[in-house]
């Protein structure tokens, strides 16, 4: 084999390896962004469900629900926002790290916080602290989780 045959063998191979990692990457992307998302909307009604009949069943505690995911979402979104524009790339992935072990550490998700009754007045911030304490990190750092994916 002469020696351009050789490089060109070299750069052949460079480049079937270079396509091969760049689909791994694409694959490993997607399923990240998949899995996120399908979690992240999996747990809205399953949670809700739960702590439905404990919360007394009105649809006023669906309409909570609703708000507080949006306003999660939307604090999700805020936070991937200032970690981009703010931070290097490296280390807004370690921060985000980090915030992503804190919630691993707020898990199993569970409806056990809900304990007593509501207040007499207004439940809607009761019911809001209710879905904070049991649900709030995780769907916090799940909703950054593709914003930061695809930044």
């Amino acid at each position: 084999m002469s020696p351009i045959d050789t490089a060109s063998h070299a750069v052949t191979g460079a480049k079937a390896a270079s396509a091969s990692t760049i689909w791994a990457r694409r694959a490993v992307f997607t399923a990240a962004l998949f899995l996120s998302a399908s979690l992240m909307f999996a747990v809205q009604p399953m949670f809700t469900k739960m702590v439905l009949p404990e919360l007394g069943g009105s649809p006023a505690v669906w309409s909570v629900a609703m708000v507080f995911f949006q306003g999660v979402l939307l604090a999700g979104y805020l936070y991937a926002h200032v970690l981009t524009r703010h931070l290097q790339p490296g280390t807004a992935g370690a921060f985000h790290l980090c915030v992503f072990v804190l919630a691993w550490l707020t898990l199993p998700i569970a409806a056990g916080a809900v304990t007593g009754s509501a207040p007499g007045g207004n439940q809607v911030f009761w019911l809001l602290t209710i879905f904070g304490t049991c649900l709030g990190l995780p769907f916090f750092a799940l909703s950054a989780n593709g914003p930061l994916l695809q930044a």
